[in-house]
């Protein structure tokens, strides 16, 4: 069985998501107080391990939609102290098992019908 392992990557000026590579057996990412201001569609693929991930203190204004599809096992995914505007209908598709969704600090503006379809276990 794979040991539990976390990512790191706090408060290191990061960018761009594409130059970090996540371990297959990776549980925890966190990525707080990074300047990300995008989530790329296909950049959490087979990752059947990770339950949480953490995105608070950054800049993030758009979740490109199904950025999270493959992740049907993530538990958390902690959103506080961005610039979202905008919650919409497929950007949280696919997260099951999602039991703690944290979205506080943001200057959210418009929720489109149906984006917490998905989020049943919330």
């Amino acid at each position: 069985m794979a040991q539990a392992s976390a990512l790191l990557k706090e408060s290191q000026g990061i960018s761009d998501l594409s130059t970090v590579i996540i371990p297959y057996s990776t549980t925890l990412v966190s990525f707080d107080s990074n300047v990300i201001e995008r989530i790329p569609g296909n950049y959490f693929v087979d990752l059947p391990s990770l339950h949480k991930i953490i995105f608070n203190n950054n800049q993030i204004r758009i979740i490109d939609n199904y950025s999270f599809i493959h992740l049907g096992g993530l538990q958390e995914l902690l959103f506080s102290f961005n610039n979202l505007e905008i919650i919409s209908a497929n950007m949280l598709k696919g997260l099951y098992s999602l039991q703690r969704l944290l979205l506080n600090g943001n200057e959210i503006k418009i929720i489109v019908d149906y984006s917490f379809m998905d989020l049943g276990s919330l």
